[in-house]
């Protein structure tokens, strides 16, 4: 019969730490900033670089070095 209390004690030992856990990821992903966008490529437009943008994505940060 101890036996049976002490099986008992721990399955609902473990059964309460599993709950508890799934409790706090629960109220984890409720406080995240964190967001999924989904982006549909066959709706997504792109422009081609102008020369401007291209003269300043290509120039070297460190030539005034």
């Amino acid at each position: 019969m101890t036996e049976l209390v002490i099986v008992a004690t721990i399955f609902s030992l473990l059964a309460f730490l599993f709950a508890t856990h799934g409790l706090i990821e629960l109220k984890a992903m409720q406080k995240s900033t964190h967001k999924v966008t989904f982006y549909d490529p066959a709706k997504q437009e792109f422009t081609p670089m102008t020369e401007q943008e291209k003269k300043k994505i290509s120039n070297d940060p460190f030539d005034n070095i």
